[in-house]
C-alpha cells in the first residue's frame, strides 16, 4: 500500500510545521496500531509512507485491510489546540506473480494511489488490469515523447490573444504540440502521460526556448509571448536567469512576455513565488492561468503579483444563454479591473 495524508499541504501551510510533523506522528501511530503482526510500515518521505502486508490471501483482504486503515485514520483527533479530520488517500497492489520485482510492486501501488487522488481522495483504489493497460499505455507514450524531445517533435504552435476593442492580437499564446510522422498528436492524448512520466518540465522548458528566440509577426503588430510554465520549471535551479538569457539571445524583451502559471503552481512551493517576483521585476507580466477552478481564487488576486487574470473555460460555459452566468462573469471582470488588473477571457 502507498498513502498520502490529504491536503497535508494545507495543514503544514495554515496551521505550522510544528504541527504538521505533530500530523505525521499521529499518523504513523495509528498506522502501526491498525496492522497486524509482521506487517511493515515505513514513512517514504513528505507525507508518503507505504505499508508491506504479509500474507494476503487475496486483493479482497488487501482492500479491507486498506478500508480499516482510512476508518482508524478518519476519527478526529486534537493537535495543537484544533479539531482536525485527518483523511488517507490508499493505493493498493497485490503481488499476483512470483516474479513480480519490489518495483512494479510499488509502481503499481503509486499508480493505484494516483487513482485514488483522481476519483476524489479519502479512499482506497486497487491496482487492475485497466490501471495496467493505462500504465502501459503511458509508459508507451513516454517512450515516444522522449524521442520526440530528442529530435525536435515537441514545438509551439501559437494562438493569438485578441483584443475586444481594437479587434488585434496582443498576445500569442506557446501552446506545446507534438508533430511526427503521423502528424500533430493532439496535447490531450499525451499531457497526462508527460506529466505522469515526469516530462512535463522538459516539454515546457523546449517550448519556452522555442518560443522566446523569435518574435512573431501578425501584420505590423508584433505581439507579447505567453508561456505556460509548471512549478518544477519555477523551482529549478537558475530558472529565471535562464528564461531571460534566452530573450538576450532572441528578438524579444521582458516586456513581451506574459509568464502564465495557476494559482496551484504559484502555492506549490514558496520557492515559485520568489521567482515570479524576479522575472516581474525583470519586466515580464504575469498571468494567473485557470482563475475560477480554485478555493480561494479571489484571495490570490490579491495575494500574488500578478498583471493579467486569464478566466477559466468553464467559467464561460453558457454565457449566452444563461443570465446567472452572465451577472457573475459581469461581477468578477469589475472586480479585476477595480484593483488594476487585466482579463483574458
Amino acid at each position: 500500500m502507498t498513502i498520502d495524508v490529504d491536503h497535508f499541504k494545507t495543514f503544514n501551510d495554515s496551521l505550522g510545521h510544528a504541527t504538521g510533523d505533530t500530523i505525521l506522528r499521529h499518523v504513523s501511530t495509528r498506522l502501526r496500531r491498525s496492522l497486524r503482526p509482521g506487517d511493515t510500515v515505513v514513512r517514504m518521505g513528505g507525507d508518503e509512507f507505504l505499508v508491506v502486508a504479509e500474507p494476503i490471501d487475496d486483493a479482497v483482504d488487501a482492500v479491507a485491510l486498506a478500508n480499516r486503515l482510512l476508518a482508524e485514520i478518519g476519527e478526529p483527533v486534537v493537535i495543537g489546540g484544533h479539531t482536525l479530520q485527518i483523511a488517507l488517500s490508499i493505493g493498493v497492489a497485490v503481488a499476483d506473480d512470483e516474479h513480480m520485482t519490489t518495483e512494479t510492486l510499488i509502481g503499481n501501488s503509486d499508480l493505484a494511489l494516483y487513482r485514488a487522488k483522481e476519483e476524489g481522495r479519502s479512499r482506497v483504489a486497487l491496482f487492475d488490469d485497466t490501471l495496467r493497460q493505462e500504465a502501459d499505455l503511458r509508459h508507451e507514450v513516454g517512450q515516444g515523447l522522449r524521442t520526440a524531445l530528442e529530435t525536435g517533435g515537441i514545438v509551439p504552435w501559437f494562438q493569438p490573444i485578441i483584443d475586444l476593442e481594437t479587434g488585434y492580437p496582443i498576445a500569442v499564446e506557446a501552446l506545446a504540440r507534438w508533430v511526427g510522422p503521423d502528424g500533430v498528436r493532439p496535447a490531450g492524448q499525451w499531457i497526462g502521460a508527460a506529466q505522469a512520466e515526469g516530462l512535463l518540465p522538459a516539454v515546457s522548458e523546449r517550448v519556452i526556448d522555442s518560443a522566446l528566440r523569435k518574435a512573431i509577426r501578425i501584420g505590423d503588430a508584433t505581439p507579447a509571448v505567453s508561456i505556460n510554465l509548471v512549478a518544477a520549471n519555477l523551482i529549478a535551479p537558475g530558472f529565471a536567469t535562464w528564461i531571460l538569457s534566452v530573450l538576450e539571445s532572441g528578438d524579444l524583451q521582458p516586456r513581451d512576455v506574459w509568464i502564465e502559471i495557476t494559482e496551484q503552481t504559484a502555492v506549490e512551493d514558496s520557492r515559485a513565488i520568489d521567482v515570479i517576483h524576479e522575472l516581474r521585476a525583470a519586466g515580464c507580466s504575469i498571468a494567473l492561468d485557470d482563475f475560477g477552478t480554485g478555493f480561494s481564487a479571489l484571495a490570490s488576486l490579491r495575494e500574488l503579483p500578478i498583471d493579467i487574470v486569464k478566466l477559466d473555460r468553464g467559467f464561460l460555459a453558457g454565457l449566452a444563454e444563461d443570465r446567472q452566468t452572465r451577472a457573475i462573469l459581469a461581477s468578477v471582470s469589475d472586480v479585476i479591473r477595480t484593483i488594476g488588473l487585466r482579463s483574458v477571457a
